[in-house]
């Protein structure tokens, strides 16, 4: 008898430091009803119950599941078919909780009963949350960047490409993936590129940046600003690379078009430097490179242009994106794709600038002078006393309508009525000069007109007569270098009007120009 007893004593102390001192969460389960037969220290302190009401509980009480769904997992347990389950278990204070049980079965006195061992992974399951989010946004972030990027292995192998280094480039991702970069760079690009990785895993730079010709999949050259970082493990051993690109063709391209232009520039300015010995070839040639230097600088105002419409606007995009980035996500990234995103954003300031600089060159002369509300007619009575001896001289006669107040430059509007008068009275014909000044108020402007009684002009020659130092006379006949008109076209221009003439031989001609409101 006492032997039984010690034995059930013996059997009592280990259930004791088993199960009811565990410092895991245990639970003893009817399997049939769900009915909590047992539970231990833990078990109370995890859901907030005493021990004593604990074990008259139903599992439907803490389990947050349906308890039919519940029921059906403790009889997989009873078949022996599943022993791990994750359940989301409700505390005494409402807090729900994610689980992990893991349960077996155990028979006593012919009766099933389910030992479940219950572990709280809800930190984990947050920490799996915030992972998983993470690596979504790093993955959003990465395939919708506007700036192409690719992460390779230490064999040159892309593990990842997003969309806009596929797009510019034509091949797609997964073709991408298979291919090395030497099939895709211009074969003199290969070796200095090589030779900069080499250095990279090496150790001896941690990152470079070169310019290099890719060859889309159609067989074009797209021109490319490459950035090339290393991406370390923590014992500072490179594992990955990290490649970004700027599309810069447009650049080049434009690069090319002003070196044209600068050869053309210094190739005429060499030949106005040869002396010439007869003096008519000498002004013929100067007229020629005159005419070829007006055609390159409207081209390099174009490019100008250009420039600041077509390349200004897709980089202040991607400045204020990656800037956007950075500030809504920087807390998020590490310090390797912080640096990343800063190197993007200098790249496109610093090209940027670039453009900036060209867009000055080209428009120098396009800088509006100071204006203010000027009375044309004070204006006209200005040029009247400028031309006074001129007028007297050849007995002309200039009369004007009532003319409007216009926001203009004084002495710009002064220059350009004195030529027009002055050209009036210069080609005369047999007749005294007679010139007449007229305006009519349009939606938007006013259109001035400038009538004379001349000799006309050729209407062949009417598109020429603007063009800087073009002479339909000799020297002889009328004196002048020619620049007259292209002043007031100049001039003209630059407030956003246009000028245009319509003449006959004999006939007198009137000039039209535009100006705003």
């Amino acid at each position: 008898m006492n032997m039984i007893k010690n034995a059930l004593n013996l059997s009592d102390a280990l259930y004791q430091d088993i199960f009811v001192n565990n410092g895991v969460i245990m639970i003893l389960i009817d399997p049939v009803t769900g009915d909590i037969i047992d539970a231990n220290h833990a078990a109370s302190n995890f859901y907030g119950y005493n021990r004593e009401v604990l074990v008259k509980m139903n599992l439907s009480e803490i389990n947050a599941f349906d308890v039919i769904l519940v029921l059906e997992k403790l009889q997989k347990v009873v078949s022996q078919q599943k022993n791990h389950f994750k359940f989301k278990h409700r505390l005494f204070n409402g807090e729900i909780r994610d689980v992990d049980v893991y349960s077996s079965l155990i028979i006593q006195n012919d009766k099933n009963i389910i030992y479940s061992i219950i572990y709280d992974i809800t930190d984990q399951e947050k920490t799996e949350i915030a992972l998983h989010e993470s690596e979504e946004l790093f993955r959003l972030t990465f395939d919708q960047s506007p700036i192409a990027a690719l992460i390779g292995s230490l064999n040159y192998l892309p593990i990842r490409v997003n969309n806009k280094f596929s797009n510019m480039i034509g091949y797609s991702k997964e073709e991408l993936k298979s291919m090395k970069f030497q099939e895709y760079t211009h074969p003199e690009d290969i070796d200095p590129e090589l030779k900069q990785l080499n250095l990279l895993f090496s150790g001896e730079i941690d990152r470079f940046e070169m310019e290099k010709r890719y060859i889309h999949k159609n067989g074009q050259i797209i021109w490319g600003k490459l950035f090339i970082s290393s991406v370390k493990d923590q014992t500072d051993k490179p594992v990955r690379i990290l490649a970004m690109m700027e599309n810069i063709t447009k650049n080049k391209e434009m690069e090319k078009v002003l070196l044209k232009h600068t050869q053309k520039l210094a190739k005429i300015n060499k030949m106005l430097h040869v002396e010439i010995g007869d003096h008519e070839k000498a002004e013929i040639k100067l007229e020629e490179l005159t005419r070829k230097l007006k055609i390159s600088n409207k081209e390099l105002e174009q490019f100008a242009y250009v420039s600041s419409h077509d390349l200004k606007e897709p980089l202040r995009m991607i400045t204020s994106f990656l800037q956007l980035l950075k500030k809504r996500y920087s807390n998020e990234l590490d310090e390797d794709a912080n640096d990343f995103i800063n190197y993007a954003v200098d790249g496109a300031k610093r090209m940027d600038m670039m453009i900036n600089d060209i867009l000055e060159y080209g428009l120098i002369e396009k800088n509006k002078v100071e204006s203010d509300h000027l009375n044309c007619e004070k204006i006209i009575e200005t040029v009247l006393i400028n031309l006074k001896s001129l007028i007297e001289e050849n007995k002309a006669f200039v009369t004007y309508d009532p003319l409007p107040t216009i926001y203009a430059n004084d002495h710009q509007m002064i220059q350009l009525f004195q030529n027009l008068i002055g050209n009036a009275i210069k080609y005369r014909g047999k007749k005294n000069p007679e010139i007449h000044i007229s305006a009519e108020k349009r939606e938007n402007e006013y259109l001035f007109s400038v009538e004379d009684n001349g000799i006309g002009i050729d209407q062949k020659h009417l598109e020429r007569i603007f063009t800087i130092f073009q002479r339909l006379h000799s020297r002889e006949e009328y004196e002048g270098t020619g620049i007259g008109l292209a002043i007031v076209q100049k001039i003209i221009q630059q407030y956003g009007g246009k000028i245009w003439a319509k003449s006959e031989l004999g006939t007198g001609t009137t000039f039209y120009f535009t100006l705003p409101h």
